[in-house]
């Protein structure tokens, strides 16, 4: 599945917001996250027990975490730091 900035702003925002990024640096971090862990590990940053949550915090915990895989690019052993973040959630 890709992201658009549309499902991530009626989704994952619950409506229009502003960020301090544009909008395709938000699209391509989330694309990059579910490429890597998968859209039931994003669902996770932003689930807890009885509880969804929306909002500028759960985007900007996807971005940021896109935005560290893409400095991960090039570097040796990557994957095995992957591996922990992944089980981090």
């Amino acid at each position: 599945m890709s992201y658009t900035w549309t499902e991530i702003e009626q989704d994952w925002l619950g409506g229009p917001a502003k960020l301090a990024l544009h909008d395709k640096e938000v699209v391509a971090a989330f694309n990059r996250v579910e490429q890597a862990f998968g859209g039931d590990w994003m669902e996770a940053t932003r689930t807890s027990p009885g509880a969804r949550s929306t909002g500028v915090g759960p985007v900007l915990a996807i971005v940021s975490t896109g935005q560290w895989l893409e400095s991960l690019h090039g570097v040796n052993d990557a994957e095995r730091l992957l591996e922990g973040l992944s089980l981090a959630r």
